[in-house]
């Protein structure tokens, strides 16, 4: 995979209808801009991640 330049790790996430952030879930964010990538990996607090790929047409 195409390595990305620009990354923000470790945005707090709280999912849709949780009052708090509580239970430590993050996203990390990257963007190629130059492939127009975007990958978000949302970890949990166990660790386990499940990651999204958008690609720009």
């Amino acid at each position: 995979m195409t390595q990305f330049p620009r990354s923000v790790p470790g945005l707090p996430w709280k999912p849709p209808g949780r009052g708090t952030f509580s239970d430590e879930q993050q996203l990390v964010v990257a963007y190629d801009r130059q492939a127009g990538v975007l990958r978000i990996d949302h970890v949990e607090k166990s660790g386990s991640t499940t990651k999204h790929v958008c690609t720009r047409a």
